[in-house]
């Protein structure tokens, strides 16, 4: 029987919070968990109340302890487990691509497919409990390899290989170290900062935010230029809009503009 789910809430200031609920197995993410979750991230990419997507575990002990193992003889056979790496890998495809900025917000664990998910959004931050590790050859499993590439553009080869072959757990200093993280933050202020930052995101610029996350993908997806179409197509766009015109006019007024990604 399935107990986890996955539900979120999008707060005035146009923060959509996502979270991770299976409390009772450190938040495990179920077949049906992944599918909720991929749901959830094309609705709210389609949502113009959602500003920022923000991921975070139920319960703070856990972020995401990765693929629930006790569905592994059911959905991870020989015969079907291509089915649920595809599944798993149209969840992150589709978080790492919304239009919207996503932030991860992890506290206490962050493993295996839980990483993979964090990795899959555009800012990382930890509090300082948090603990990460990726146990696949400790399953006799293989990483796919869409999770691979994002690893290993995060923190590249050897630290890839270094958490992969000894599939050691990490603290979040050491995570912070090896490029997992944009920021740790001590446990008693992470709830406040973690607003202050989405709040900081929510009230900038849509078309901005979105030129930056198609330019930095591009970068990533090709010899280090940034020429992609349409990424060259939103830099115009920014400067013929509304928000172009908002922005000059509060900065001249000394206010703070009221973006409408228009």
């Amino acid at each position: 029987m399935t107990t986890g789910r996955i539900h979120h809430q999008i707060l005035p200031a146009g923060i959509a919070n996502v979270f991770i609920d299976n409390p009772a197995k450190k938040n495990a993410m179920s077949f049906e968990m992944w599918t909720q979750l991929l749901d959830t991230i094309e609705q709210l990419s389609a949502n113009n109340a959602a500003k920022v997507i923000v991921i975070q575990g139920e319960g703070g002990e856990a972020f995401c302890s990765g693929a629930d193992i006790t569905q592994f003889s059911e959905v991870r056979t020989e015969a079907n487990s291509a089915q649920f790496d595809e599944l798993t890998r149209l969840t992150t495809v589709q978080l790492s691509k919304s239009p919207k900025p996503t932030v991860a917000a992890i506290r206490g664990y962050c493993l295996g497919g839980g990483l993979n998910l964090a990795l899959s959004c555009d800012i990382r931050i930890a509090d300082s409990t948090a603990r990460f590790a990726l146990p696949p050859a400790r399953l006799g499993i293989a990483y796919p390899g869409y999770a691979l590439s994002n690893l290993v553009s995060a923190v590249g080869e050897q630290a890839a290989k270094y958490l992969l072959y000894t599939a050691r757990r990490i603290t979040a200093a050491d995570a912070l170290e090896f490029g997992l993280l944009a920021r740790v933050i001590e446990a008693d202020s992470f709830e406040s900062e973690l607003i202050s930052l989405a709040n900081d995101i929510a009230v900038n610029a849509p078309l901005s935010i979105r030129a930056t996350k198609i330019g930095i993908a591009s970068i990533r997806a090709s010899d280090g230029t940034t020429e992609e179409p349409a990424f060259m197509e939103l830099v115009e766009k920014c400067y013929s809009s509304e928000d172009y015109r908002e922005g000059t006019a509060a900065f001249k007024e000394k206010r703070a503009p009221i973006f409408k990604g228009s």
